[in-house]
């Protein structure tokens, strides 16, 4: 998300992700967090909330401290069908 705020990455290859750029609204929740606002979004933000969360999901990757060792995924990982 700070990236996002702070303008800095490329939507050059992507002319629908700078759409949605464009209309990305924030809000503050009561803990202070920012968010994208869809209901004041005047347009689609679909794109760049699905960026933003995949970047949060990828800063705790691995910072598990202990994984159930029953987790399926952990056992055998992702299969693809």
């Amino acid at each position: 998300m700070e990236l996002v705020m702070a303008e800095n990455y490329s939507t050059e290859e992507s002319p629908i992700l700078r759409w949605m750029a464009g209309n990305l609204v924030m809000k503050k929740d009561a803990q202070g967090n920012l968010m994208p606002d869809k209901a004041k979004s005047h347009e689609k933000i679909d794109g760049i909330t699905g960026i933003i969360m995949a970047c949060g999901v990828m800063s705790f990757s691995g910072k598990q401290e202990t994984a159930d060792p029953n987790e399926v995924y952990e056992s055998r990982g992702v299969l693809v069908m």
